[in-house]
């Protein structure tokens, strides 16, 4: 069903006054965190070029746009500095903006990636919360700008963060917000109070990935799922209990990806990582973790994959598009030509799937094979950030600037 002007402006509205909804992308890959919008209509026939809304200088960084209602908030470096800023979903206008200083020194090895910010904002509940590059970790109010608190971690650790630097986005549970902080040889995953900003509990790991923890029911239990620097854990969200943990080493340890699940099995991969299939098993109060399968012939890097009635889509380091069966780990298709990073949206029936060049693919989400729809160039600079897609709208983040794209109906 298309959405009127009428329909898009009312979601806004809605979306302003309550939770967000399924109408908006309020966090890392959009509304329920596994790269999936179930509100947006796609076009019949793609145009050769989008109708460009506005472009909006904003600054440096690898953070993704979040919106909800009328704001889109994005999260920035410009110098020294990090920069919050809420802008108007349609017109581009610029709300509110915060800034703080915020200093970081690269790994020599991680210079190309840029200072950041790299970690998504996450809005909830009217409030907006940042997991800065040198770990410093704020909640605004969504409709002032102004700071309901601020943690600064830098002090604990002797880093702030993985060699790449801090990329774990908030996660919302309940009442709480959990992020993972620390550097490379030591880490929390951490739970703070998501209206005063009181730390509830913190459970020690080995230091934080480049993932970003989800949250899921598995064998019956409500667990937070995430990598750290060299496992994969499932923790109990009220009070941090470790439920179960297995090793998941990558080279030079680059755990890049955010866990998918599906029922109670764990899809991952990684960096020369063939992707594998975890099932999560309890009995009593013991949880095992098995492997069921493992697929050689796609080893996801950085890009998290989605998923398709009982089919994975992912990219795999050499540039190709592979569509996997989840229940058996068998390769249904490998196609396309991208770069070394794509942001994957699914779309009711549809991927659309934007490498690091800046250029839009629409593939089509049928195991039946790889069929490529468009192929439409979004902007002339790089495209690390993540898009989001709400309806009548496409929203990119290049080197510097806010994109804002027209979905024709």
């Amino acid at each position: 069903m298309h959405l009127s002007r009428f329909h898009i402006g009312l979601a806004m509205v809605v979306g302003l006054t309550c939770a967000p909804l399924l109408a908006d992308w309020p966090q890392w890959r959009g509304p329920k965190r596994d790269g999936e919008s179930a509100a947006v209509a796609l076009p019949r026939q793609w145009p050769p070029q989008l109708r460009r809304l506005f472009s909006v200088e904003v600054g440096e960084g690898h953070a993704a746009p979040v919106v909800v209602g009328d704001r889109v908030v994005v999260f920035t470096r410009v110098g020294e500095q990090e920069i919050v800023r809420a802008i108007h979903a349609r017109t581009g206008e610029e709300l509110w903006k915060d800034s703080y200083d915020a200093p970081y020194t690269m790994d020599p090895a991680a210079t190309a990636h840029g200072k950041g910010p790299k970690a998504t904002p996450t809005i909830h509940d009217g409030r907006v919360y940042t997991h800065g590059m040198s770990c410093v970790f704020t909640c605004y109010d969504l409709q002032s700008g102004k700071v309901q608190w601020r943690h600064d971690f830098i002090k604990q650790y002797q880093a702030t963060g993985p060699q790449y630097g801090t990329a774990a986005s908030p996660l919302i549970e309940g009442d709480l917000v959990i992020t993972v902080i620390g550097d490379a040889k030591q880490g929390q995953i951490l739970a703070l109070d998501r209206k005063t900003g009181q730390i509830r509990w913190r459970t020690p790991c080995d230091g934080p990935a480049y993932g970003s923890p989800v949250v899921a029911d598995l064998a019956g239990t409500r667990q937070v799922v995430t990598l750290t620097r060299n496992t994969l854990s499932g923790l109990e969200p009220t009070r941090g209990r470790l439920l179960w943990q297995t090793r998941y080493h990558t080279a030079y340890e680059q755990n890049c990806l955010t866990p998918i699940v599906l029922g109670d099995r764990i899809f991952i991969s990684g960096y020369m990582r063939p992707t594998a299939s975890y099932r999560i098993t309890r009995s009593g109060s013991r949880f095992d973790v098995t492997e069921e399968w493992r697929n050689e012939r796609l080893k996801m890097y950085m890009s998290s994959p989605v998923l398709h009635r009982d089919h994975l889509f992912g990219l795999d380091q050499t540039g190709k598009l592979v569509c996997l069966e989840t229940k058996t780990g068998q390769v249904r298709w490998s196609g396309g030509g991208f770069g070394e990073y794509a942001s994957i949206i699914r779309v009711q029936d549809d991927l659309l799937v934007c490498d690091e060049s800046g250029e839009l693919a629409v593939v089509s989400a049928d195991p039946g094979s790889y069929q490529e729809k468009a192929r439409l160039r979004l902007s002339d600079q790089p495209i690390w950030a993540h898009l989001a897609v709400v309806p009548g709208v496409l929203y990119a983040k290049d080197r510097t600037r806010l994109l804002a794209y027209e979905l024709p109906r």
